[in-house]
């Protein structure tokens, strides 16, 4: 089994935000940011969130940025999937240390795991617990445990497309609100 001390986490990720546009600058973050954090393959539904962010993102509308923390099979594919999609900024960091994770949690608005099958996800307890505000993957056995727990966020079936595509377009246009950290 793995964990975390959520307890650092959260204090690490409250710490960060205080600065937080200056961590944004830091990073070279703009716009609405979306964190990934996880393999990129088909299982955790990259090739879903590729196609949503396409169909979301509109010429001239609202920029956004897409940061990915971890690598696998389809990090390339990933690239040449968004390359050239208007309005948003793809950043893909590779393996980040978790030492690292509260700052990219605390810099980021929103955070994205369209897994397709998780028994309960370590990343979507992470982005709770710093108050980052998701989108839940039904298929993720800790989304609804969190959500009842009062995580913010919005549950959407990765396989509903056009859904998927509406969630990301609402929140890059209106960034919810960061959560008190949990």
């Amino acid at each position: 089994m793995t964990g975390i001390d959520t307890r650092v986490l959260r204090e690490r990720a409250e710490a960060l935000s205080a600065d937080r546009a200056g961590l944004r600058r830091r990073l070279g973050l703009s716009g609405t940011v979306f964190l990934f954090v996880g393999t990129v393959s088909e299982l955790k539904g990259v090739p879903r969130m590729a196609a949503a962010f396409r169909e979301a993102m509109t010429e001239g509308g609202p920029r956004a940025t897409l940061v990915v923390a971890g690598r696998g099979p389809l990090s390339e594919n990933l690239q040449s999937a968004l390359s050239g999609v208007p309005s948003l900024e793809l950043k893909q960091l590779g393996f980040v240390e978790p030492a690292r994770l509260p700052e990219l949690y605390a810099a980021a608005d929103v955070f994205v795991l369209p897994t397709l099958q998780d028994n309960w996800s370590l990343a979507v307890l992470e982005a709770a617990v710093a108050g980052v505000p998701q989108v839940f993957s039904v298929y993720n056995g800790g989304s609804r445990d969190l959500i009842d727990a009062g995580a913010a966020g919005v549950m959407i079936d990765p396989l509903d497309g056009a859904g998927f595509a509406g969630t990301l377009r609402t929140m890059v246009a209106n960034p919810p609100p960061r959560a008190p950290a949990a």
